[in-house]
This record gives structure tokens, sequence and C-alpha cells, in this order.
């Protein structure tokens, strides 16, 4: 079996590194806007306790995906802060839907 990591070019590596931080930096932060400027926490609460979620669990994920996102995009932080932010969002739907 052919060892996967010689095919990282050590160049590139870190452009590859930068575009994903971004990309996901980018999705949280407009996820988490569109929760605030759009549809309003009260109306984002609405919806979630329409599909099962308990309604003050948007009042925590609205800040947590915008909070995070803006931190991934600027690069604060960015070894902990994705995995926390994206395990923050999968904990809350683990632990409240069973």
């Amino acid at each position: 079996m052919r060892d996967m990591t010689s095919n990282i070019d050590d160049r590139t590596a870190p452009y590859g590194a930068l575009l994903l931080r971004l990309s996901l930096g980018a999705v949280f932060l407009a996820h988490g806007l569109l929760k605030f400027i759009v549809f309003g926490l009260p109306g984002t609460a609405a919806y979630f306790a329409s599909v099962g979620f308990p309604g003050w669990s948007a009042y925590v994920v609205a800040p947590l995906e915008v909070v995070g996102g803006a931190l991934l995009i600027t690069g604060h932080y960015e070894r902990s802060r994705a995995p926390r932010t994206s395990d923050g969002v999968i904990t809350l739907r683990h632990k409240i839907l069973p």
C-alpha cells in the first residue's frame, strides 16, 4: 500500500489549508448572519422548534456560527476554533434529537 502523505506537495499545502479555512469560515459566517439578519433569532427559534429542535438552541447556534466563522476567516485560533465550532453545532444536534 502506498503512503498517502507522499502525494502532498509541501509548497502548496499551506495554500490548500488557507482555502479550506476561508471556505469553512465563510460558510459558518454566512449561516450565522442569515439567522440574525434575514430570519431574526425569534424566527430561527420558531423554525428550529418546528423541525424538532428546542427553540432556545437558535440562541446558541447563531452566535457560535458568527463568532467561529469570523475567527476562522481572520485566522485567530484556527487550529482550535474550527473543530470546536463544528463540534458545537453537531453536538447540539445530536444531544437534542435522539
